[in-house]
């Protein structure tokens, strides 16, 4: 491509993500979502291979029943009132899948079976595509696009074709933040449903940082509640806790999981034939892995304060409309959390779709500033890495089974899988940077070290 192609290519792109939306399209990505999904379950019904087939090429890897992850919820509630500890077994589910979050199993007091599983997956599935119709609507054309692309990524595909209950997480949090832009003190709403979302699975407790924006006396309270209901939380499940967190999923190093841990450990596994480290001690490989995550968390804080610091950046973000900024907030401490959490399935990165409304709007501009081009190398990044897997099961697909194209292949494997895990940590380390502008604004911050500028 000339320089000549790539200026006039520039500007299309340009004049694309300028160009106004004609009309509210609120309820055209959701009604294209729900007939997608009317037309792959269509799919399914009549030609099940022809359904894997698609869904293969999408980056997406189907069970031989719908709504898999719904059906782990259901057989777990019904074992639960048969009296087995589904902590420790679970013959109700097909492959056996032991159960981890304790208040899901609340439900055990109604007569839940595993024949409830298509119509709730098919209710959440549909509630969540409905839902998408809440999102702060793109003021132009690329930026619909760009959600559009979010939306329509195997990411999400893979968690509505397993009817994840991270769809119910993605509900409350959105109810959350919308319930944060309320006037007067109804927005206060927003940290019961926070609450319950990290009761019903852990990691949704680092959005209840997002209360750092109340004043001292709102935060106190806020605080206070949360701890409490925690402690008994604690005290009701004291028993199962222990077991549940034992049985929480682990994640794999070049698998369709991501989390701060897999590029330093699998780094380490693929050295591990190397005749130096063969004999080397398990104590000192994983001294070594630790090693190198240090190293790849203070490159992440140096990224993250670098890009808090940018000219523009924090005026940027406070010029968000408050509904983008709220949802930006809470996808934010989300997605970090979880990254340094542990490692968290693919489908995971839905809170992406939460973050793109004030990504967008902060990225694309009259003036390209360092700032924004900071925050549209981030887009391009998230929206790689929300088709990241269909790009990763595109490369197994190569035929690769001959000598010299098995070394090659595996090369190129481990190469999209370094970069990709690259793109991880770069990506979660400008959202912290995102983060710190979202702190330098608290008023509990601003009162602790005397900053100007507070929320209100």
């Amino acid at each position: 491509m000339t320089v000549r192609q790539s200026r006039s290519l520039l500007m299309m792109t340009n004049r694309l993500m300028k160009a106004p939306t004609n009309n509210d399209n609120r309820f055209l990505i959701p009604a294209l979502g729900i007939a997608a999904f009317a037309g792959l379950a269509l799919v399914r019904a009549l030609d099940g291979a022809l359904y894997a087939t698609i869904l293969a090429w999408w980056g997406i890897e189907p069970y031989r029943t719908p709504f898999f992850d719904t059906d782990a919820i259901t057989s777990a509630i019904e074992c639960a009132r048969r009296g087995v500890d589904v902590y420790l077994s679970n013959p109700c589910d097909e492959l056996g899948r032991r159960w981890y979050a304790p208040l899901w199993l609340a439900a055990a007091a109604w007569p839940v079976t595993r024949s409830w599983t298509a119509p709730i997956g098919l209710g959440l599935d549909l509630l969540f595509l409905a839902s998408l119709a809440a999102l702060p609507q793109p003021t132009s054309r690329g930026q619909w696009w760009l959600t559009m692309a979010a939306v329509f990524s195997p990411m999400t595909i893979y968690a509505v074709e397993r009817a994840n209950n991270d769809l119910v997480i993605f509900l409350l949090v959105l109810g959350a933040g919308l319930a944060q832009g309320m006037p007067g003190k109804r927005h206060l709403l927003a940290y019961p449903l926070l609450l319950f979302a990290g009761l019903l699975k852990f990691y949704p407790l680092a959005a209840m940082g997002s209360a750092l924006r109340e004043g001292r006396r709102a935060f106190l309270a806020i605080a206070a509640a949360s701890l409490a209901v925690l402690a008994l939380f604690i005290a009701i499940f004291s028993r199962e806790l222990p077991a549940a967190l034992a049985v929480v999923p682990k994640g794999y190093n070049f698998s369709d999981w991501f989390g701060a841990e897999l590029l330093p450990d699998g780094l380490i596994e693929l050295q591990i034939k190397l005749p130096w480290l063969a004999q080397t001690e398990a104590a000192k490989l994983h001294l070594l892995a630790v090693v190198l995550f240090a190293v790849l968390a203070l490159a992440a804080a140096g990224i993250a304060i670098d890009v808090s610091r940018k000219p523009g950046m924090r005026s940027l973000f406070a010029e968000l409309p408050e509904s983008k900024r709220n949802l930006l907030v809470l996808a934010c401490l989300l997605l970090v959390g979880c990254f340094f959490a542990g490692p968290s399935i693919y489908y995971r990165g839905i809170f992406f779709i939460l973050a793109l409304p004030g990504l967008t709007a902060m990225a694309f501009g009259p003036e390209r500033t360092e700032a924004r081009r900071s925050l549209i190398r981030l887009v391009i990044l998230v929206l790689l890495l929300m088709w990241s897997e269909c790009l990763h099961k595109a490369l197994l697909r190569l035929p690769h089974h001959e000598w010299p194209w098995a070394g090659l292949h595996r090369a190129l494997v481990i190469a999209f899988w370094f970069l990709r895990e690259i793109a991880w940590w770069w990506v979660i380390a400008v959202l912290g940077g995102l983060l710190l502008c979202f702190l330098s604004r608290s008023p509990i911050l601003i009162r602790a070290f005397s900053q100007p500028t507070p929320w209100r």
